[in-house]
């Protein structure tokens, strides 16, 4: 139940990133945010008083799932603009 907030947080992250800011920006962005989104995943569910450990895990699940997220919005968009285009 603990591993729900950053794996839906990061995902979100992934997805706003795709819509609110340009290619340059998004990785960058993307990491400052899985990194926020980890340390504060790990506080909410009180793995930071057993360890610090915990904070990398909780930012590499955010991470990952807004790589994710991130990728396949990419695709959708590049898809969709396909799509539009006349021939």
């Amino acid at each position: 139940m603990n591993e729900i907030f950053p794996c839906v947080a990061g995902a979100a992250a992934g997805l706003f990133v795709a819509r609110a800011l340009s290619v340059r920006w998004r990785l960058p962005a993307l990491i400052v945010l899985s990194v926020i989104i980890g340390v504060i995943a790990s506080t909410i569910s009180g793995e930071v008083e057993l360890s610090l450990g915990f904070i990398p895990v909780d930012v590499l699940q955010a991470f990952g799932l807004g790589i994710l997220a991130l990728g396949l919005a990419m695709l959708w968009e590049r898809r969709a603009f396909r799509m539009r285009r006349p021939f």
